[in-house]
C-alpha cells in the first residue's frame, strides 16, 4: 500500500467525485436486468447507493453521476427517500465515450479536483490518503493502481517513484514518458484529476480516457500512481464476476459501509484478498 508523502486530510474537501455509470452493461444482457450496471444491487441496495454514500461520509463537497442507458433508474434512486437533499447531481445522457464523458461532466465541476470513481467496479483504497499523495505531487492526475486485474493485469509500465510512463490500452502509436520501468501494474480506473486539467480537454465524440486523455498526461510527465498492491479490485462487467460479489455484500459494506449517507466512516483501507475459488470465473 503506497505511504503518503503528505498529510493525510480528515475530509475530501474541494473534491467532487465523479462516478462514470453510462455503459451499456451489453456484457451482462444474460442477467436479464432491467437496470444499469451501477444500479445493480448487492445486499439489496444499489451498488452506486454505496459510492455515494461513503465519498458523501468523507466529505466530498458532491458526488456526480455521468449516467447513460437506463440511467433514468438512477435519477429516480438519487430523488427519494434519504438521498433527498443530498448533494447528488444525475447527468442521464447518450454515452459518448468515457474520456468524453468525464470531460463533459467536469465543466459543471467547481471544486478544484475530481475524483473518479467507475459505477461498476469495487475497489480498496483510502481516498484521503490519495488527497495527501495528490497534494505531495505537482501531476494532472494521479491514477490508483493495483497488482492485480481481471482485465488489463500489467497494462501500465511505472517508474520506481511512481510516475506513469505507459499504458498499453492507450494503443502502440501513443507517445510514453522517458524513463525506466521499475513494475508493470493495473489500472483500478479511480484517479484523483486536476479539475483544470480536463476542463482543457477538447470535448470529441468517441474519446476514451485511456487512448485519449491518459496518454496526453503520460506523454507530458504529468501522470502519477496510487499503488494499492495486492488489496481487494474488482471489475463486475461480466455475469459471473457479478454474481461473485453480489454474493458477498459483507466485502462492499466493509469497504464502503451502508448505502445511505449519514453513516459512520467505515474503516479506510480494510484489504480483503477475493476467493481464490473465483479466479477460474474471471
Amino acid at each position: 500500500m503506497t505511504t503518503p508523502r503528505y498529510a493525510r486530510p480528515d475530509s475530501l474537501r474541494d473534491v467532487t467525485v465523479v462516478v462514470l455509470a453510462g455503459g451499456r452493461a451489453t456484457r451482462l444482457a444474460s442477467l436479464g436486468s432491467p437496470l444499469p450496471k451501477a444500479m445493480l444491487p448487492i445486499g439489496n441496495q444499489p451498488y452506486i447507493g454505496y459510492l455515494a454514500a461513503h465519498y458523501l461520509r468523507l466529505g466530498a463537497t458532491a458526488v456526480r453521476v455521468a449516467a447513460g442507458h437506463r440511467g433514468e433508474a438512477i435519477t429516480e434512486y438519487f430523488d427519494t427517500g434519504p438521498w433527498q437533499g443530498s448533494p447528488v447531481v444525475v447527468d442521464v445522457s447518450d454515452p459518448q465515450g468515457t474520456g468524453y464523458d468525464l470531460a463533459r461532466t467536469a465543466r459543471a465541476v467547481r471544486t478544484s479536483r475530481v475524483l473518479l470513481v467507475m459505477g461498476d467496479i469495487v475497489v480498496d483504497f483510502d481516498p484521503l490518503a490519495l488527497a495527501a499523495h495528490f497534494a505531495a505531487t505537482p501531476a494532472l492526475c494521479t491514477l490508483v493502481v493495483s497488482d492485480r486485474s481481471p482485465q488489463n493485469q500489467g497494462a501500465l509500465a511505472v517508474r520506481a517513484d511512481g510516475l506513469l510512463l505507459a499504458s498499453d490500452e492507450a494503443g502502440p502509436d501513443a507517445t510514453g514518458y522517458p524513463g525506466t520501468v521499475g513494475a508493470r501494474k493495473s489500472s483500478t480506473g479511480a484517479a484523483l484529476i486536476d479539475r483544470a486539467a480536463l476542463a482543457a480537454v477538447e470535448l470529441r465524440t468517441g474519446a476514451s480516457m485511456e487512448r485519449d486523455l491518459f496518454p496526453r498526461w503520460i506523454s507530458l510527465g504529468q501522470m502519477d500512481t496510487f499503488d494499492i498492491g495486492e488489496a481487494f479490485f474488482w471489475d463486475y462487467g461480466t455475469p459471473e464476476r457479478y454474481q461473485f460479489i453480489a454474493e458477498r455484500p459483507d466485502t462492499v459494506l466493509r469497504l464502503y459501509g451502508p448505502a445511505r449517507p449519514g453513516t459512520p466512516i467505515p474503516r479506510p483501507g480494510a484489504s480483503l484478498e477475493p476467493d481464490p475459488s473465483a479466479e477460474g470465473r474471471r
